[in-house]
């Protein structure tokens, strides 16, 4: 998986794994990031290490799953982005976060667009998409900076989520 570390102007993304555990989990249950989420639950340890064990064998079979956020000057660990399966779609969507510290900097702006590089160019995806909760504005801004096109609103989970779209050139 050491190819598979991405790098950008001041990112470098390395493929989460075990011993990412703590980082992660630390990450994912800030008020701020489970908010949206985790539907604001409070996940145990235990499912964040599922969720890296599924990580690291999409990477091994499909070259993507879930990369760590480093800053390149510190290596400081800052936030999380990949691809990721979450309802019946043909190819994962892209998912971001950061650690609230480091938000309103565009380094989510810049992870995402990565990733989204490496899921059209690399992967050869036809298309890329991305959801949220419609009361998210922090990532629909990051989501429109992207190019993304608007695709469709729709209930899940009770929540109104809205879909958007980048489709391969």
């Amino acid at each position: 998986m050491e190819n598979l570390e991405l790098v950008t102007k001041r990112l470098r993304l390395v493929p989460v794994q075990h011993q990412d555990l703590n980082i992660l989990h630390h990450t994912w249950t800030k008020p701020e990031v489970r908010k949206y989420l985790w539907d604001d639950i409070m996940i145990p340890i235990e499912q964040t290490d599922d969720i890296i064990s599924t990580s690291i064998n999409h990477f091994e079979k499909d070259e993507f799953g879930l990369w760590l956020i480093r800053k390149k000057d510190t290596n400081e660990a800052i936030g999380f982005v990949g691809l990721w399966f979450f309802f019946d779609e043909k190819h994962p969507q892209l998912l971001y976060g950061l650690d609230p510290n480091f938000q309103g900097f565009g380094f989510a702006t810049e992870a995402a667009q990565r990733i989204m590089d490496w899921a059209l160019e690399h992967l050869k995806f036809d298309e890329l998409i991305a959801s949220c909760d419609v009361p998210n504005i922090a990532s629909i801004r990051v989501i429109n900076r992207l190019g993304m096109s608007f695709h469709k609103q729709e209930v899940v989970d009770g929540k109104p989520t809205v879909f958007y779209v980048k489709q391969h050139a």
